[in-house]
């Protein structure tokens, strides 16, 4: 965490100009899931920090990092909190994604199975939900599988939804595994679930969530525009560590 308030600090050191607060500027920002490792923009906005930065916000949870990045890239958003995996699949088709901040930089999935799927072994062939192609969690999975030894290619990957959507699923025996934010110990124990991958304690490097918006040259991103945003989720993410200890 205290890497994560460094990196935005560094961030906010990088525009010349003072911020000064406009009057009541709007400004779209969105939020991809709802656990921990997102309450940013929403924990922003409890705070009132929005409005100390001169900012009128407009919050909007939209489900899964792929439809975040197409709202994003349409400019129905000024800037979204997701992990990094959507804007590097987004530029790697020649968009204009930036990330102005970060503020976790490990991942932190459960690789979750069905109770009589206790091995390895039997994972191959078997049905993984995630929330969206290019999201997150079909990161997440691709990558605990590989590291467990399973190629990605030898399961069949569905797009559910959310973790509760992806929960009741995997309850109902629609799909036999998932990711799940940790901890998910007790919720695993809870309906005699196995956790096979852990990327907590694998210690796994990992963009897993920051804040996105657009290149300047699109006129999206720039130091007049990033600047009280910036300093709004560095406040917020002071906030959280505080919370959090």
């Amino acid at each position: 965490m205290k890497r994560a308030i460094l990196l935005i600090c560094f961030c906010l050191g990088l525009f010349a100009e003072p911020i000064t607060a406009r009057a009541q500027e709007s400004v779209r920002v969105s939020y991809s899931s709802v656990n921990p490792h997102a309450l940013l923009v929403s924990l922003a906005e409890k705070r009132g920090l929005y409005a100390k930065y001169g900012l009128s916000p407009f919050v909007i949870y939209i489900p899964g990092g792929g439809p975040v990045m197409q709202a994003l890239l349409a400019g129905d958003l000024e800037f979204a909190q997701l992990t990094g995996s959507p804007g590097v699949a987004a530029n790697l088709r020649g968009a204009d994604v930036i990330y102005i901040a970060m503020s976790d930089d490990r991942m932190g999935y459960q690789l979750v199975t069905r109770t009589e799927l206790k091995r390895v072994a039997e994972l191959k062939g078997k049905r993984f939900g995630i929330s969206r192609f290019s999201s997150a969690s079909e990161f997440g999975v691709r990558a605990l599988l590989k590291k467990i030894g399973i190629d990605p290619k030898d399961v069949t990957i569905l797009q559910i939804g959310n973790e509760a959507e992806r929960l009741a699923a995997l309850k109902s025996g629609s799909i036999d595994g998932s990711v799940f934010n940790a901890p998910f110990g007790a919720m695993a124990k809870k309906y005699d679930f196995n956790i096979l991958a852990d990327a907590v304690a694998l210690g796994i490097p990992y963009f897993n969530t920051g804040i996105a918006g657009r290149r300047a040259g699109t006129g999206q991103v720039g130091a007049g525009v990033a600047e009280a945003p910036l300093a709004c989720f560095q406040q917020a993410l002071l906030a959280l560590d505080e919370r959090l200890r």
